[in-house]
């Protein structure tokens, strides 16, 4: 007598397999969609810090004495790595006598929100630290 020997998976084995592995490959795709998200924003706010950095020293490097009060937009100057629509402006007043406060706002734009980072630096008539 011949017995019938079938091998394979069942109905529901394949059914819980195609259930588990959609799953694995959602729970992939969105964490992959969040580590890209979390990556150009990190990219963003270095290239923000880089150039209120660089504006900063390029400030410094022009000395107190040719430092005049009031604002000036330098979107111009950012890279255009940074998510469009950006902008920049540098800010410079009064702190205390002999001291001029720097203010730096850049902003660019995240998934529509638009982001803006805020710096602030010190310059004084008698050198970096001489307040």
């Amino acid at each position: 007598m011949l017995q019938n020997k079938q091998t394979g998976f069942t109905i529901v084995e394949l059914i819980t397999a195609t259930i588990v592995g959609s799953l694995l490959f959602l729970a992939t795709a969105t964490a992959l969609a969040m580590i890209t998200d979390v990556n150009q924003q990190s990219r963003n706010i270095a290239l923000a810090t880089t150039a209120a950095k660089n504006k900063v020293e390029d400030i410094r490097s022009q000395g107190f004495v040719s430092l005049t009060n009031g604002t000036t937009d330098f979107s111009g100057e950012l890279t255009d790595s940074l998510t469009p629509p950006r902008n920049a402006k540098l800010t410079i007043s009064d702190s205390q006598v002999g001291v001029k406060k720097l203010h730096i706002e850049i902003g660019y734009n995240h998934n529509g929100d638009q982001k803006i980072l805020q710096f602030d630096s010190l310059i004084s008539e008698l050198g970096v630290g001489q307040y």
